[in-house]
């Protein structure tokens, strides 16, 4: 799934590009319109752009999905010029780089963020740090983090947005109907999963 196209701003609302993975495209679920990323926008005004393709990070470039899929920053020129406005950049990439070097991720990572800084000066930068539906994430995801706070510190407009340590997300995960809120794959998150993230991440956003 490429980036969805940029639509007519009513009465100004700024636009929001969110970047990422198969989490961020809705893999498994009900469409657009009941994904977080849409769910988000909306709760909070803005208006969705969508660059997410499966099986992709900032290492990893998705061609077990596809053979056209590309990593995050070969992406980026072009999103620059479809979608120069963009007042929200929403990064919610890391899950499918956790078998990657530390020092391949953690160069990527950074000449994505440089990029992105340089293509949208005025924007709002906000690095999701990776997860499952799961109440303690694995240590490859734990590990990426990890090297996502060390490349956002200390750098300006740019915040980092942990949904998987919110109390709400924690309990869900920890909770006896944990399973539905994953497809049946065991891994994607299905309807009630969307609702989930989009109700931490509205709060942790706002």
């Amino acid at each position: 799934m490429t980036d969805t196209p940029e639509p007519a701003a009513p009465d100004g609302a700024p636009l929001a590009l969110w970047a990422g993975d198969s989490f961020t495209a809705g893999e498994g679920s009900r469409g657009h319109p009941f994904t977080y990323p849409f769910l988000v926008s909306a709760a909070l005004g803005w208006q969705c752009v969508l660059d997410a393709q499966c099986g992709t990070g900032f290492v990893n470039p998705g061609h077990l999905a596809s053979p056209d899929f590309e990593p995050l920053l070969a992406r980026l020129p072009g999103l620059r010029r479809r979608h120069p406005h963009a007042r929200e950049v929403i990064v919610d990439a890391g899950r499918n780089d956790s078998e990657e070097s530390e020092l391949a991720v953690a160069l990527a990572a950074r000449s994505y963020l440089d990029a992105v800084r340089a293509g949208w000066p005025t924007a709002t930068v906000t690095v999701l740090l990776p997860t499952l539906l799961e109440a303690r994430q694995p240590a490859g995801y734990q590990r990426i983090s990890g090297l996502l706070r060390e490349i956002c510190a200390g750098r300006p407009g740019v915040r980092v947005v942990d949904p998987g340590a919110d109390a709400e997300f924690v309990r869900a995960c920890e909770s006896p109907g944990r399973w539905s809120l994953v497809c049946p794959d065991g891994f994607h998150p299905s309807h009630q999963g969307q609702g989930l993230y989009a109700r931490v991440l509205t709060r942790l956003l706002a």
